[in-house]
């Protein structure tokens, strides 16, 4: 039986490390979605794949 975990991944990486080199200047949003991603500048919807990423690695709780 294969590995039935997920991993998650980022179709923009390049986005990914700019979120990551932003996030200590930003302090802490009331909810880390879709809509905060929007406010910070990222509109794509590739973008929103950032945030499976970060909450993988326990910088956003899976609520937001």
């Amino acid at each position: 039986m294969a590995d039935e975990k997920q991993y998650p991944y980022t179709t923009v990486p390049g986005r990914l490390k700019e979120l990551l080199d932003k996030l200590s200047g930003l302090g802490r949003p009331e909810k880390a979605g879709g809509a905060w991603l929007k406010e910070l500048g990222y509109t794509s919807g590739n973008d929103k794949t950032v945030l499976s990423a970060i909450r993988r690695v326990g910088m956003v709780t899976p609520g937001g």
